[in-house]
């Protein structure tokens, strides 16, 4: 879990984009939490940070179900992101994240 994170090629399961979309939420009420506190646009490296890793393992999330990872775009696409099975054995964005390979 979590091999390559800030990668946009590969798959990922349900359970690692799930992790991701929290510590993204955490993260970003953190960031906006403290910004209102102060106004340090330093406070931005770590939201700006998140959000990659929240677009990246997106991406992989979207090649699992098979689709391209601009799907990711779509408005609410995280709910099935997070709800749908993704596709058994191989397909053209690599092998199954459940394989042992």
């Amino acid at each position: 879990m979590f091999k390559n994170p800030f990668s946009f090629y590969g798959r990922i399961r349900r359970l690692e984009y799930a992790l991701t979309y929290i510590v993204f939420i955490i993260v970003s009420n953190l960031t906006f939490l403290f910004l209102d506190a102060s106004a340090s646009d330093l406070l931005m490296a770590p939201f700006l940070l998140s959000l990659y890793l929240f677009f990246s393992q997106g991406a992989k999330r979207e090649h699992d179900l098979g689709f391209s990872g601009w799907w990711q775009l779509v408005p609410f696409r995280f709910i099935w992101l997070i709800l749908l099975k993704g596709e058994s054995g191989q397909n053209k964005y690599g092998n199954d994240p459940k394989s042992k390979l």
